[in-house]
């Protein structure tokens, strides 16, 4: 590292590491702070006895100066992390305590709303089998529905030629009704004619007398 750069790093609650490589430009090289020109040695050589304090023993002072300024900064972070979870007023832990419940009871809701249109899936694709269901029953009812027409069609046409058939033999049997009685009659008129003639007969019939034989001479 350049040696005339150099200035101090506050970190913490006055904890400083010194950014130069000689001990020398510490006290040429002026540092920028708020402190009164009084007080910079001072700051300086605490920065100073802070790293040499951290600094494992054997091992030259700022050899590994920027190593250990991180792991300083990070300790510091840390340090400023706690302090300020630590700060924190208990109305914020209040509100960020419902927040998180709000959360999970949004979760919980959102949970069953996917369950809930699971469910309603489900029920819809009961209800196209369904309604496919019915659609055939409905086909079956309309196909039996025609078929009894036709049926009842046939009956009625069956009966209607049934009725024109009884009305046929009736004039049928009105026919031999009436040749019967015409055959009666005739019948009734033929039999006292042939009756009269066979009375004379009877009466001028006379049987004849056997001739004699003459004997053979």
């Amino acid at each position: 590292m350049p040696a005339a750069q150099g200035g101090v790093v506050f970190v913490g609650q006055g904890i400083a590491a010194a950014a130069s490589a000689q001990p020398a430009a510490q006290a040429t090289t002026p540092v920028q702070t708020s402190e009164t020109p009084e007080a910079q040695p001072t700051t300086a050589q605490a920065a100073a006895e802070a790293i040499a304090a951290r600094t494992p023993q054997g091992e030259v002072p700022f050899e590994n100066e920027a190593q250990r300024l991180a792991e300083i900064i990070r300790l510091a972070n840390d340090e400023l992390l706690r302090r300020a979870q630590a700060a924190l007023s208990p109305e914020m832990e209040t509100a960020t305590q419902e927040y998180i419940e709000k959360l999970r009871v949004l979760a919980d809701t959102f949970q069953k709303v996917d369950e809930q249109s699971a469910r309603l899936a489900h029920d819809s694709e009961e209800m196209a089998n369904l309604n496919r269901t019915l659609t055939a029953i409905n086909k079956t009812y309309d196909l039996h529905f025609k078929s009894i027409s036709q049926q009842v069609g046939t009956i009625e046409r069956i009966n209607e030629q049934t009725r024109h058939l009884a009305a046929q033999i009736e004039e049928l049997n009105g026919v031999y009704g009436r040749m019967i009685q015409a055959l009666t009659i005739n019948m009734h008129m033929q039999q006292p004619m042939q009756q009269q003639p066979q009375q004379p007969m009877q009466q001028g019939f006379q049987p004849q007398q056997p001739m004699p034989q003459q004997p053979m001479q």
